[in-house]
C-alpha cells in the first residue's frame, strides 16, 4: 500500500485541510486560529473547527474525533487568543505525510 493508503486507514477522519493545516502549524508554531485561517485562506469558523478536532475533538471530549496532533497555549501578547503548535504526535504524522 502506498503511504497515504495507510495513514487514510489509520487516520479515516483525516481530511486534505486537516493536512494543510497541519503542515502551515509544523512550519509556523505559535499562530493563533485567526491567523492560522489567514494562511490558509478559509473561513475562522471551519478553521476553529478543524483545529478543535485535531486537537481535543469538539467541546472538548476525548475520543475518536479527537487525534492530539495539536496544542493550544496561553498567547502572552493577547490573552484572548491561544497560540497553536504540533504536539509530538502531530509532528510523527506531518513527517509522514
Amino acid at each position: 500500500m502506498a503511504n497515504f493508503d495507510v495513514l487514510a486507514w489509520e487516520f479515516p477522519r483525516i481530511t486534505l485541510l486537516d493536512i494543510r493545516l497541519l503542515k502551515v502549524l509544523n512550519g509556523h508554531p505559535g499562530l493563533s486560529i485567526a491567523e492560522l485561517a489567514e494562511l490558509v485562506r478559509i473561513d475562522y469558523r471551519t478553521c476553529q473547527e478543524r483545529v478543535a478536532i485535531l486537537a481535543t475533538g469538539r467541546k472538548r471530549r476525548h475520543g475518536k474525533a479527537s487525534y492530539g496532533f495539536i496544542a493550544a497555549a496561553d498567547n502572552y501578547a493577547d490573552k484572548r487568543k491561544k497560540s497553536l503548535s504540533l504536539t509530538d504526535s502531530g509532528e510523527q504524522f506531518i513527517s509522514r505525510v
